[in-house]
Parts: structure tokens; C-alpha cells; sequence
């Protein structure tokens, strides 16, 4: 199968081409953004497809200040994400503050989000304005928001709604405009089903929600991100690195990779260092362990009765929905098979088109 590279430079003020007006305000795909270019410009790699679903998003949704939900497992570029529709949003622009909440300890969660006064409690010798307040008239990222306590959600929620609270120890109330776009690391709607997250707090995050699914669900665009970052990293390294054998292709197109996007970033750092300094193609040995193990276990299960039978007609439905495009109709005729029979397949293989 033919895997191409696509790149695109997104900047401060540049118009999204068009796609189907019915797009749906829910994005499922991957995406690069490096990290040491100017705020103003961010560089995303990908599929077409996804680069005119996500500039599209972005163009319909500049001028709102509407909140902003990003699911994904860790490592699948929420954050990024986030970063960008900032950027091109003309909105809350005044200031960008990031808070993780899984950095802050949760006896401070109160005080390092909304501030106290002097003396509110033990030790606190002076005024905090709080990390809300200081992006007053901007946008706030506020990451890993499954991490917020039931005990502040409540404030977070008067927050979002009414733009105002009171720090710890004073009755004034605080006025902060600020627009908050939200990443979890789990899906909220199973939490409110828990009870451990408020319902109202998430219908009111859930304005605009974008799910980004793990890299293994996306087997169509590892191999073009992969060679993406080889050849970013070979320039950084000023190394020739082009291309992956066909054997080190296939350890990275089929590992499970559990930390998704940012593992494959990391990876390849590894491999770009691991590779001789005049080869142009990456041979097996360059691979972490992790790759060539994983590797080595596939091999044996594909000798498995049943087993390997399964992963290759897998593999076979995938490479068929690519050739059409994913239209069901036409791979379902292409394998003599009826659409029913296809979507059950599709089903229990765990095989997802989200672009």
C-alpha cells in the first residue's frame, strides 16, 4: 500500500478551505505540531483529509468564545490541539495561560486556580491573584480536567457560566472573563455516569467537543507520521534518514502503541540516533526493543491457528476499505461479500475510519 506525506503551515489570520457543510463538530485523528516554531505559526501533519477537517473547525468556530471539550488517551495531542484552535481563534486572544491540573497538589487546587488574600489560611504571608483571574480576557487550557475535585466543580461551574467567583478568605466577588477549553485523558460523559464528575459542568464544557482516538485505530496514518518525524529528525541530527525498511515499517505500522503519538515522536529520536550516519533507510536493528519484541510475539501468533487466520483477513478489510475509499458498498462488492456480513466484520475486528 502507497502512503504519502502531507504537510501543511498554518498562520495567524489564513482562511480553511471548505469541506461538506455537514461536518460534524466532533474530530477523530492525529496530528503533529512542532514545538519550537513561533506561537503564530503551527505546523500540522497528517492526512488531507484531516488537515481540511481540522482548518474547517478552526475557520467555523474563530469568531466564538464557545467552551471546548478534547477527549483522547495521554499522547494523542489534546494539548496541541487546544494550542491551535487558540491560535486561530480571533476570541479571548488578550492572554493563553496552560494549567494541568494533575501538577497541582489537591489541597491547592483552590488556591492555585482562584487565588486567596493575605491570611486566608497557615503560611499564606501575602495576596495570590490566582491563575484565573491573571488570564482574565484570554483563554485558558485547562488540561486533564477529569482530575478536578467534585468539591471545586461547583466553583468551576459558576465560573463558566457567570465569569465571576471569590478567592479563599474574602467575600468580594471576583470578576474573569475567560473562555476555557477543556482536555481529558478519559471520556466525561462515563464519569458523570459514575457520579464522579457533575453533569452540569460537563454539558457546559461540552459545547464544542473534539475526540481524538488512539494511534492503533488509525493504522492509515502511522506510517506517513512516522516518516514525518524521521525526516524532521534527520535534519536535526544531519543524518540522511529517509525511508523505514520493509521490515522495521512493519514492527512500527502494527505495534499497539499505548502512548499513541507521543511515543511515536520519541521513538523515533531513538531511531534516528540508533541508524549509521550514511544510510538513507532505517533497517530493523535501529528499532527500540519494545518494537522488535513486539515484533517477535506477532510472528508467533501468526503461526497460531485461527489466530493468524484473523489478522491477516483483519489486515485484508482494511486494505480493501482503503482502496475504496472506505465505501462500504463497493468493498463489500469487491469482496463478494453482503454489507451486513461486512459491517459485522468491521465490528469485531475493532476497525474505525474517523476521517
Amino acid at each position: 500500500m502507497k502512503t504519502e506525506h502531507y504537510q501543511t503551515v498554518v498562520t495567524k489570520g489564513t482562511r480553511a478551505e471548505r469541506v461538506a457543510p455537514d461536518m460534524m463538530n466532533s474530530i477523530s485523528s492525529l496530528l503533529s505540531i512542532q514545538p519550537d516554531v513561533p506561537d503564530s505559526t503551527i505546523t500540522l501533519a497528517g492526512s488531507p483529509e484531516f488537515l481540511q477537517q481540522i482548518e474547517t473547525l478552526a475557520e467555523r468556530i474563530r469568531n466564538t468564545g464557545g467552551t471546548i471539550l478534547i477527549e483522547g488517551e495521554t499522547g494523542t495531542g489534546k494539548s496541541l490541539i487546544a494550542r491551535f484552535l487558540y491560535e486561530r481563534s480571533t476570541t479571548y486572544k488578550k492572554k493563553l495561560r496552560t494549567i494541568a491540573l494533575n501538577e497541582i497538589p489537591e489541597t491547592l487546587f483552590e488556591s492555585e486556580l482562584f487565588g486567596q488574600c493575605q491570611g486566608a489560611c497557615r503560611g499564606s504571608a501575602q495576596h495570590f491573584e490566582g491563575k484565573i483571574k491573571s488570564a482574565d480576557g484570554g483563554t485558558i487550557i485547562l488540561k486533564n480536567v477529569e482530575r478536578l475535585p467534585m468539591t471545586f466543580q461547583a466553583k468551576m461551574l459558576r465560573l463558566i457560566q457567570d465569569k465571576e467567583f471569590e478567592r479563599t478568605g474574602e467575600t468580594e466577588t471576583v470578576r474573569a472573563d475567560v473562555r476555557i477549553i477543556a482536555t481529558s485523558n478519559q471520556p466525561l460523559a462515563q464519569l458523570v455516569r459514575r457520579k464522579s464528575f457533575r453533569a452540569d459542568l460537563f454539558y457546559r464544557l461540552n459545547v464544542i467537543r473534539i475526540e481524538l482516538p488512539p494511534l492503533r485505530r488509525k493504522i492509515r496514518e502511522i506510517e506517513s507520521l512516522a516518516l514525518h518525524f524521521l525526516r524532521t529528525e534527520a535534519i536535526a541530527q544531519g543524518k540522511a534518514l529517509r525511508e523505514f525498511s520493509a521490515q522495521a515499517m512493519d514492527c512500527i505500522r502494527t505495534y499497539d502503541w499505548p502512548g499513541n503519538t507521543r511515543q511515536l515522536m520519541n521513538d523515533i529520536v531513538h531511531i534516528a540516533a540508533m541508524s549509521d550516519f550514511p544510510t538513507e533507510i532505517v533497517d530493523i536493528n535501529a528499532l527500540p526493543m519494545h518494537l522488535r519484541a513486539e515484533s517477535g510475539g506477532r510472528d508467533a501468533m501468526s503461526q497460531t491457528p485461527g489466530r493468524g487466520m484473523k489478522k491477516l483477513e483483519r489486515e485484508h478489510l482494511i486494505h480493501a476499505l482503503i482502496r475504496n475509499n472506505w465505501n462500504k458498498v463497493r468493498t463489500a462488492t469487491e469482496l463478494q461479500i453482503s454489507r451486513r456480513t461486512l459491517y459485522n466484520k468491521i465490528e469485531d475486528y475493532g476497525i474505525t475510519e474517523h476521517l
